[in-house]
């Protein structure tokens, strides 16, 4: 009660009296009663968590710094991209994704995309990723291959060195966003390696190059046989992704926004 005086004493005691003998209060204002009486028994009122006053993106023990650092060397450091554009800034899809597989996927390979795909669909700023309805319609094809015709298709894009998988994506010079990429992946490894493989090379088709600064992440450029995206993946993905990161943004221009939207 504020701005209420007292007009004499008699009135002020029957006032309180009122007020503690009934219980027809609003849930509101039991909710601050006990929220007061919290504060009684304890001489303090507890306060707020230091992790409630950060971000949904905020990583404990990395900082800004950290993350702008493998920002810059996962997204502006283009790999395995065509185009005579500059590497050196965002590039990432904008336009809904529509694949097709084809070639000798397993059903654990189509689960393991169709969960990946399921996380991706609910990323803030994230285009969509589905199944092309004709193939012709398909911007993301991903095919499956034996030793010898993944080779064949595939060896050029990595040096003819012996990959378990790759991806070729294209963009647009002038707007850096992509329009088409093609997966191949290896049939004759087993499917433990795969399912890493399967996820690093839909990540990296995404705008996210392979790293050697962390053996954790999916796209560790060293053998690895993770099995689901880091923590600090998925922050970069977020990142990349959100609707204040845009195509053709430089080093500068991101690390403005990963400041405002990491703390």
């Amino acid at each position: 009660m504020k701005h209420i005086k007292s007009w004499s004493f008699l009135l002020v005691l029957l006032f309180c009296l009122c007020a503690c003998g009934t219980g027809n209060g609003t849930d509101e204002s039991q909710s601050v009663s006990a929220s007061d009486e919290t504060t009684e028994s304890t001489g303090k009122q507890e306060s707020q968590k230091p992790e409630d006053l950060h971000t949904p993106f905020y990583i404990e023990g990395l900082s800004a710094d950290q993350v702008v650092k493998y920002f810059a060397e996962v997204v502006l450091d283009a790999e395995y991209s065509t185009g005579e554009g500059n590497v050196h800034v965002v590039q990432k899809w904008t336009a809904p994704i529509r694949f097709t597989i084809s070639g000798e996927a397993t059903q654990a390979d189509r689960d393991k995309l169709e969960t990946l795909f399921a996380q991706l669909n609910a990323v803030e700023g994230f285009p969509g990723i589905e199944a092309a309805i004709q193939p012709i319609a398909a911007n993301l094809m991903l095919n499956f291959y034996n030793r010898e015709d993944f080779q064949t298709y595939f060896g050029r894009i990595v040096n003819y060195e012996d990959a378990d998988g790759a991806v070729e994506y294209w963009y647009y010079n002038e707007t850096n966003s992509i329009y088409t990429a093609t997966v191949g992946y290896r049939t004759d490894i087993e499917q433990y390696t795969r399912n890493s493989v399967l996820l690093e090379e839909v990540i990296n088709g995404l705008g996210i190059t392979d790293t050697n600064l962390r053996e954790d992440s999916i796209t560790y450029q060293g053998f690895s046989q993770t099995q689901e995206l880091s923590e600090i993946d998925w922050l970069i993905v977020r990142l990349l992704y959100h609707p204040d990161i845009k195509c053709g943004m430089d080093l500068e221009q991101c690390r403005e926004v990963i400041e405002k939207l990491y703390y």
